[in-house]
């Protein structure tokens, strides 16, 4: 399970929830979002069901061996301020596993971030606009990463192009929480940078 010791630290802007099973953690924060959750709130799930990529691809998400994080957004921007969420996420999440593995990762812009040619994570920002107007009411940030291989390996359409930030399980596991952090710290800091 998630440590949020390890996740929460020096972090205490963000609520963070964690789920054993979700079918989306964009879905669940889509509900909660429209139920008026406060910005930063977090949603973590060690298992996605039904995990969701760009155009409606499902997202390849089985217990234990990846990061499914979803961050809701509540900031005074309008719609076309908030496409930008999408690369600004990206560059954190890349940040991020850069500092922890001290290699360099590509950008395949704008959303899916690689190692060594192969896909390890994927980002899907949703939102929701205040009807009437352009005003953002809020986003929803997925952030998708294969931190180590699954145990069965990869399914068989994805095997030759996805892969992980860490080979070895028993590196990963004491790392996935202080990745999860890093990402949310850059995370917060390109929010508060560029959406006050």
């Amino acid at each position: 399970m998630f440590d949020l010791s390890v996740i929460q630290k020096n972090r205490r802007d963000a609520r963070v929830l964690t789920y054993d099973t979700l079918a989306s953690t964009n879905a669940t924060a889509r509900e909660l979002a429209a139920k008026e959750a406060q910005d930063l709130t977090v949603v973590l799930a060690e298992h996605q069901s039904a995990g969701r990529g760009r155009m409606s691809r499902s997202f390849f998400s089985p217990d234990g061996s990846g990061i499914y994080m979803s961050v809701i957004v509540r900031r005074p921007m309008t719609a076309q301020d908030a496409t930008g969420l999408t690369t600004l996420a990206a560059v954190a999440t890349a940040q991020a596993i850069e500092s922890m593995i001290r290699r360099h990762v590509d950008i395949k812009w704008v959303n899916d971030i690689y190692l060594n040619g192969r896909k390890v994570c994927g980002i899907l920002c949703e939102g929701a606009v205040e009807p009437g107007t352009q005003k953002l009411q809020y986003a929803v940030i997925g952030i998708g990463v294969n931190v180590t291989p699954p145990k069965d390996g990869f399914p068989e359409e994805i095997r030759d192009i996805a892969g992980a930030v860490f080979e070895a399980a028993e590196e990963a596991n004491s790392l996935r929480d202080h990745l999860i952090g890093e990402i949310l710290d850059r995370l917060i800091f390109l929010l508060d940078h560029y959406f006050q």
